[in-house]
């Protein structure tokens, strides 16, 4: 159940065209109307957007996110 869940909020951010992957992230988190109102506050930067992110939660999730991929991205980026 959770999965579908969680999944069916992914779908509805890609389709709303709410774009950034941030926003995808918080919506999936806080939920896509707390997501839309945020991003309405900043222009479309990541940084901004975590700014603007009233949960703790989701602020961490969001960063902790970034994180993870900033290492994978060190262990497998394979450009000169």
């Amino acid at each position: 159940m959770y999965s579908r869940v969680s999944l069916n909020r992914i779908t509805s951010s890609i389709r709303s065209g709410s774009g950034g992957t941030s926003s995808f992230q918080a919506a999936y988190n806080a939920g896509p109307g707390n997501a839309a109102a945020w991003k309405e506050l900043v222009p479309p930067d990541p940084d901004l957007m975590l700014e603007v992110i009233r949960f703790s939660e989701t602020r961490e999730y969001i960063k902790g996110i970034y994180e993870i991929f900033s290492i994978y991205k060190k262990i497998y980026d394979r450009s000169p």
